[in-house]
């Protein structure tokens, strides 16, 4: 009767830890995706022009593909628990500096960068919570359930950035999830404390590895894994591919033409097909030039 009854309070408690996990997993989509829903709105109240809104994305992507490399290691070090509890707790932070930072569009890029960093130290650890920590019993359908957090998380987004934009302004699309956020803080607080005096935190135990086993990966090695990863996902992604070369034909422009006091960069559009064409407008006193560059992409 009594491992009967230990036996269910086990149960109960990796339920209630997976709920815990799911809860987290789907609230940092709401402080991730808020961004993308909001950004008509941002554009059009003039805080930032389409280029710097792109170039704020084009951080948090790369922040938050380089933390998922030194979460995991990172992850073999500290608690799951904390880092769950430091990614829900930055995450209400970035978000609520996002729109006091409107003034700058490279400090809220710098924050926006943050907030990447700090979301890249959820999956990981939560992945472990339920891969170690829950009951043998549950992991296979905790596997399941938790991709549902990505979807809904997703679309809780859109609606709240959505009313708050109708019913107040695109602050709140920030400042709503930033609540939300910290009460799953909360509530991850209550769960981990009292599921681990039951389930037990079953910190990761140090492999004892033999002489060589095999060749080792430097770290360097893995940059530069990821690094091809980057490209290959610009490369398929024509508005991020666009939004670079936009940003390197300007830069090109720039060096090109300010050496002779003469240039004054007044456009820079790019259009990615089977070419990829971008025209630089340039001049000074009402000349304008229109210099065109062009390069196979097929």
């Amino acid at each position: 009767m009594e491992q009967r009854k230990d036996k269910e309070k086990i149960l109960s408690a990796g339920t209630l830890l997976f709920v815990a996990c799911w809860a987290a997993y789907c609230a940092s989509y709401l402080g991730r995706i808020n961004y993308t829903a909001a950004l008509t709105a941002i554009v059009a109240d003039g805080v930032f022009s389409k280029s710097h809104a792109g170039f704020i994305g084009t951080v948090y992507f790369f922040c938050y593909g380089a933390g998922q490399i030194f979460s995991g290691i990172l992850g073999d070090r500290v608690s799951p628990y904390k880092m769950v509890g430091t990614g829900l707790v930055g995450t209400v932070c970035a978000n609520i500096l996002m729109p006091l930072c409107s003034g700058s569009y490279i400090v809220m890029s710098v924050v926006w960068g943050l907030n990447g960093i700090v979301q890249s130290m959820l999956w990981t650890p939560i992945l472990y919570i339920i891969s170690n920590i829950l009951p043998e019993e549950q992991r296979r359908r905790a596997c399941l359930y938790i991709a549902a957090s990505f979807p809904v998380g997703s679309l809780l987004s859109y609606v709240i950035s959505a009313g708050a934009i109708k019913f107040a302004s695109w602050h709140f699309a920030f400042f709503i999830p930033a609540g939300i956020i910290a009460c799953i803080f909360v509530f991850w607080c209550l769960a981990a404390g009292k599921t681990s005096k039951i389930l037990g935190r079953r910190e990761k135990k140090t492999l004892h590895v033999q002489k060589n086993t095999g060749a080792k990966v430097s770290l360097g090695k893995l940059f530069i894994v990821y690094l091809i990863g980057i490209c290959n996902s610009v490369l398929s992604d024509k508005k991020l591919l666009s939004f670079i070369l936009k940003l390197i034909v300007t830069l090109h422009a720039f060096i090109a033409e300010s050496s002779t006091g003469t240039a004054f960069i007044k456009k820079v559009d790019c259009f990615v097909g089977k070419k990829t064409v971008c025209y630089v407008s340039f001049g000074k006193d009402n000349r304008l030039a229109n210099d065109i560059i062009v390069n196979n992409y097929t």
